[in-house]
């Protein structure tokens, strides 16, 4: 607040008598303004909005709900939009929801059950302002909402019902996170799967070939340690000659 007293904004008798008589009670004790320092100027600010903002929003929709000009719907919306834009700021909770709530009871029109709801909505220029108001709220301060998704996500899928979403945000519900289209993922699983299904089919041939070399490895295997090792204890075969023969044979080779 100035500590200076100017002329009166709005011109004409009535309002310079009126600013001529606050001038005067202002001069006196129990008139007198407060004037804060500029350091804690604005120490009462988020108080102030805490206790003006539920009565404002309350106030705004009902000027939208019965505003017969764009002009005075226009006005209604910026005051909605700037009360949302205050909540940010000062981090005031609450507000973002009453916004989105109040707006989205102008998007009664787009009720697939009613008779052409398309064309209904096409001529409620309130009902087509509010929706968009609602949608640049979320997008801006989507921080701040919190209960009111629900309506958000309703809004969304009856404007998807009746064919009102634009083609990109139409692309984007038909896609998983990555920003893959569903089809195109069908389509990837599906081959993946026929090729899981072919190695499959190759698999046991594989196995049988590696089982059966692996086979012919450990039987030749088998048989080298055998030659190797000799002849098992108690095995059958050509005995061996006793001290007495090989004498025998020595002397009659002689």
């Amino acid at each position: 607040m100035s500590d200076t007293v100017g002329a009166p904004a709005v011109s004409g008798p009535a309002a310079a008598a009126t600013w001529a008589l606050m001038a005067e009670r202002s001069n006196t004790a129990r008139g007198a303004a407060l004037v804060l320092p500029s350091a804690v100027r604005h120490a009462f600010d988020t108080m102030m909005f805490r206790l003006v903002w539920g009565q404002s929003v309350h106030a705004m929709g009902v000027v939208l709900e019965h505003a017969d000009t764009d002009a005075v719907a226009r006005a209604a919306l910026d005051g909605l939009k700037t009360a949302t834009r205050l909540s940010a700021h000062y981090n005031v909770e609450g507000v973002a929801d009453s916004a989105v709530l109040t707006l989205a009871k102008f998007s009664g029109a787009l009720n697939p059950n009613m008779p052409k709801p398309r064309a209904a909505f096409g001529r409620d220029p309130n009902a087509r302002a509010a929706v968009e108001t609602l949608f640049l709220i979320v997008t801006r301060y989507g921080d701040c909402v919190r209960s009111s998704w629900s309506n958000v996500l309703e809004l969304v899928l009856r404007l998807d019902k009746l064919d009102l979403l634009p083609p990109a945000l139409t692309a984007l519900l038909d896609s998983d996170v990555w920003g893959v289209t569903v089809l195109a993922a069908a389509a990837a699983d599906d081959d993946q799967a026929g090729t899981d299904a072919v190695a499959g089919n190759r698999e046991p041939a594989r196995t049988a070939a590696m089982t059966a070399a692996n086979g012919g490895n450990v039987a030749a295997g088998v048989k080298l340690h055998k030659a190797a090792a000799g002849p098992a204890a108690g095995a059958v075969g050509r005995p061996l000659k006793s001290a007495r023969q090989r004498r025998a044979a020595g002397a009659g080779a002689r």
